[in-house]
């Protein structure tokens, strides 16, 4: 893989204003804002989106969105050279997150959130989704396999020692979340529809698409590495010369 090789650099300026057409980028922010910043930096959300923190139960919930909003803000009014106050981010038909006033150059993103992680994937000209999983140890992984997976991918579950079933486990679920984030079409495809490759041994990938046989070879998937306890995954078209680049937001912030 190009870029930066599974290690998330400290971005410069020119770093999180310059979005070639042939890059994606990934952003990751590590949850350090405290409740008073939570709250001094609400007033930057749309009344849509206060109304989906409101209705998070815990703190912790309420403040990793509120992070994810002010990410996405952050980046999007760096690449759109404006400030980030003004960018003004609402929902399209399908419910997918976009710019409410598009540049000249569309811009595609994706947020996700797990744990203490809050990752932010854009590119232009081209679909993007993201997701992040912080891996807990559930006596229940097998049924919500069976449940949810592809009959081929439960069984090659199964195949798996037990001490690495609950990685695979979230690797596969977030390739398959990731993919249908990037699509856009969020759980109106069936998460059975498709298989990808997520074995310990395996590069991940789409393996095949039941519902339209060439998406399969339109699309690609990376893993995303955060440490032993978080799972992410990468998907987005394929397109010569894909470069992907990791920037750690955290470091831009306190270097800004």
């Amino acid at each position: 893989m190009n870029g930066c090789n599974q290690t998330w650099c400290q971005p410069n300026v020119a770093c999180s204003s310059n979005l070639p057409a042939h890059e994606v980028h990934v952003w990751r922010a590590r949850l350090s804002l405290s409740t008073l910043d939570v709250s001094r930096r609400r007033g930057s959300l749309s009344s849509e989106e206060l109304e989906r923190v409101d209705r998070f139960r815990s703190e912790h919930d309420r403040t990793r969105f509120v992070l994810g909003r002010i990410v996405a803000r952050s980046v999007l009014g760096s690449c759109l050279e404006q400030p980030a106050r003004d960018v003004q981010i609402t929902l399209d038909y399908l419910g997918k997150p976009i710019v409410a006033a598009p540049s000249e150059t569309l811009i595609h993103f994706n947020i996700a959130h797990s744990g203490d992680y809050v990752l932010f994937a854009l590119a232009r000209e081209r679909r993007v989704g993201v997701d992040v999983e912080q891996v807990r140890e559930t006596n229940d992984l097998k049924e919500i396999a069976a449940r949810y997976f592809s009959k081929i991918e439960y069984l090659r579950l199964l195949t798996v020692p037990e001490r690495l079933r609950a990685e695979s486990f979230y690797r596969c679920w977030t390739m398959k979340e990731a993919y249908l984030k990037a699509r856009g079409e969020g759980f109106r495809l069936s998460l059975d529809a498709f298989d990808v490759a997520f074995l310990p041994s395996e590069m991940p990938r789409l393996l095949e698409t039941r519902f339209n046989y060439v998406d399969a070879k339109q699309w690609c998937i990376y893993k995303l590495d955060l440490g032993s306890a978080y799972l992410a995954a990468l998907a987005t078209e394929v397109t010569p010369g894909l470069e992907l680049k990791l920037w750690d937001w955290n470091d831009w912030q306190a270097n800004g």
